[in-house]
């Protein structure tokens, strides 16, 4: 994790007049000024020019972003190379989506699930997505578990899991959500109808248990500044400041599921979304 120097010196070197629109300079013109900012934020992570390209190559892929205003888009970029995430590109691990004149930024599974092993306390993480066919069997009580058999002919999504396994041979923790809260988290989303949720549905479900799961893991401290970040609209670098102040918010922002606040060791929030194997 880059210090509170480095990330303030790379958040100052986007803002002002650098992140400006100028008389013939071009959006890739200003990326490319900006590549000193990037590459103290990356901190060595990510090599600058590569994030530079895969940046150069979401603008090409969605012309749309290049409509935003100019220090949204700088901000959405600095936000993704702090957090160390490419912006787009295939490992899908973040994504920048036109909100008007301005750029929202987004999560992807793959991106949270990069961030909740750099806690180094997690030996592996994983989501599923159960289809209409599969077998798909949940265990509670003392000796909980899942199983999941593909079947030959796959239908409808129905439900999707994540898994998580610990360095110290801890009993593995998991979530389980069904059609119905999956779309209730959906609804709650400003992309909602626009975005990965749209082009990248499975992706989005994926990303919603791991979110729901990553509320019970010990986590690094970049998890919860993406968490905060997730799908927030960028309007400029100031809103990096505010999101590196928060601390992860929790996904029932609406408060209509207080039955699911963290439940004693051992116990279950009611729903089904917390099981934690014992040993």
């Amino acid at each position: 994790m880059a210090t509170d120097l480095e990330n303030k010196l790379a958040v100052q070197a986007a803002r002002g007049g650098q992140v400006a629109e100028r008389a013939g300079k071009t959006t890739f013109d200003l990326i490319e000024e900006q590549k000193p900012a990037f590459a103290i934020a990356l901190r060595g992570q990510i090599k600058p020019d590569v994030f530079v390209r895969i940046a150069y190559t979401t603008l090409r892929t969605n012309p749309n972003l290049l409509k935003c205003e100019p220090k949204s888009l700088m901000a959405a970029l600095m936000l993704s190379a702090q957090l160390a995430l490419e912006p787009g590109g295939p490992l899908g691990r973040a994504y920048l989506v036109p909100y008007g004149r301005e750029v929202q930024f987004i999560v992807g599974y793959k991106g949270f699930m990069e961030l909740a092993r750099r806690s180094g306390r997690i030996s592996d993480i994983y989501a599923e997505t159960v289809r209409e066919g599969d077998t798909f069997e949940v265990s509670y009580g003392l000796h909980r578990d899942i199983v999941h058999k593909h079947g030959e002919t796959r239908g409808k999504l129905t439900h999707v899991y994540a898994v998580a396994t610990y360095r110290d041979g801890s009993a593995p923790s998991f979530v389980v959500l069904d059609r119905a809260r999956v779309e209730s988290f959906r609804k709650r989303s400003k992309a909602a109808n626009n975005g990965p949720w749209v082009t990248d549905e499975e992706a989005m479900w994926l990303k919603t248990a791991v979110r729901r799961l990553a509320t019970w893991l010990p986590l690094s401290i970049e998890f919860a500044q993406a968490a905060a970040a997730d799908e927030q609209i960028i309007v400029d670098s100031r809103s990096l400041d505010v999101i590196d102040q928060e601390p992860m918010p929790d996904d029932d922002e609406s408060g209509a599921d207080d039955q699911e606040q963290q439940p004693a060791e051992g116990a279950t929030d009611g729903q089904g979304d917390l099981l934690k194997g014992q040993s």
